[in-house]
């Protein structure tokens, strides 16, 4: 009986932790959507707990800003040399040669 009430407690702790990121995803997710990645960090003496809720936001939105923004620089990274493979596939290959027109440059 005991086993079974630990196995209870660590799968509702586990429910309720995954539960909290999901939503502080989705909150930090709705606040960079709404403001970007210049969303303002209020603090106020008096509201310590709403202050450290609005650090952790501010620190997630900072956070999706900047893996946004490698994905953007990744993708650029990567489109050059998949239009050159492309190129040397076309070239490579006669049936894929007759489908594809290439624009004639003066």
């Amino acid at each position: 009986m005991e086993m079974a009430m630990q196995v209870l407690f660590w799968d509702t702790l586990k429910v309720v932790l995954v539960s909290g990121l999901l939503a502080y995803a989705v909150l930090a997710a709705s606040a960079y959507m709404k403001s970007g990645s210049g969303y303002k960090l209020s603090l106020g003496e008096r509201d310590l707990l709403g202050s450290a809720a609005n650090v952790l936001l501010w620190l997630g939105v900072k956070g999706l800003g900047g893996i946004i923004s490698l994905g953007g620089a990744f993708v650029n990274f990567l489109s050059e040399p998949s239009a050159e493979v492309g190129e040397w596939l076309i070239s490579r290959s006669p049936r894929l040669q007759h489908v594809v027109e290439r624009p004639r440059r003066p």
